[in-house]
């Protein structure tokens, strides 16, 4: 049977470290030139991804312009049966990390692979600890945050009307100016001043009230969820009647292929991978 590939969407932030004039492959280099060099230090790196000390085993698997495809493996034991005798094995099962650089896009796609790692979460975590040995170095860091669904949101909103006591935006530094327009006039100006790469604002309802005006219409919260789900930053929603938060992380934006498209002409794999980090 063909075997389909689901890929979780992320957004990648790539960060200075501080705002004050700090060091740049040891080089003294002010914040605003750190600015603009950031994305050329980080796309230098992923070029030569492969080739680096990463720890785990990493090839990379296609590329065109911008966009890259790797395979990333987990070695484990296994253990397999013959003639009747355990037989412990060696084992590398592997998920593929789509990355586009592009400066308009600079969206990460993860594979599920249970076998590999548990979760794209895991998954997510190991890369983001390779990335930042590297980029910390250089005064900058990246974050990888979720992209998901906004209807579905709205949805969850609409249908628990009159029974939300909280929400929780977990604002992530704006690092692109196409999805940060929605929180440029209040909170961009703010988040910049302090060097905030991770920013709450949390809607308490009163003990015995709930939030309102909850919906597109309220400009000012239709702004937070726009930009959180252009992977902005993670929501978390509390719920009269309901035990556990609603969280954005279970309305995730993903990508489904048949893994036979991977294995086919570079020109069909070309294709495929442009399409899951569009």
């Amino acid at each position: 049977m063909d075997k389909a590939l689901k890929f979780d969407i992320f957004r990648f932030h790539l960060l200075p470290i501080t705002t004050k004039q700090t060091s740049l492959f040891g080089e003294q280099i002010t914040y605003e030139d750190l600015v603009n060099k950031k994305n050329e230090v980080f796309n230098d790196f992923v070029k030569d991804l492969q080739n680096l000390n990463t720890g785990v085993p990493l090839e990379l698997f296609s590329q065109e312009d911008d966009s890259f495809l790797f395979r990333i493996a987990n070695p484990k034991k296994t253990i397999i049966y013959k003639d009747f005798k355990e037989i412990i094995e060696n084992t590398e099962p592997y998920v593929y990390l789509a990355i586009n650089l592009n400066d308009d896009v600079q969206k990460i796609g993860i594979s599920h692979n249970t076998e590999a790692f548990s979760t794209t979460t895991v998954t997510k975590n190991a890369i983001l600890k390779i990335f930042n040995k590297y980029l910390n170095q250089n005064s900058l860091s990246i974050e990888l945050e979720q992209i998901f669904e906004e209807n579905k949101f709205w949805n969850v909103a609409n249908k628990y009307e009159g029974r939300i006591k909280l929400i929780d935006f977990e604002i992530i530094k704006p690092n692109m100016s196409r999805i940060s327009q929605s929180i440029k006039a209040t909170l961009k100006p703010l988040i910049q001043n302090t060097n905030s790469h991770k920013t709450h604002v949390k809607l308490s309802a009163p003990e015995q009230g709930v939030l309102e005006n909850i919906d597109k219409k309220n400009k000012q919260v239709e702004g937070l969820v726009s930009y959180s789900s252009e992977g902005g930053g993670n929501i978390t929603m509390k719920v009269l009647g309901l035990k556990s938060r609603i969280k954005t992380k279970n309305m995730a934006k993903t990508k489904k292929i048949n893994e036979l498209q991977l294995k086919g002409s570079p020109e069909q794999i070309i294709k495929v991978w442009k399409d899951i980090v569009e």
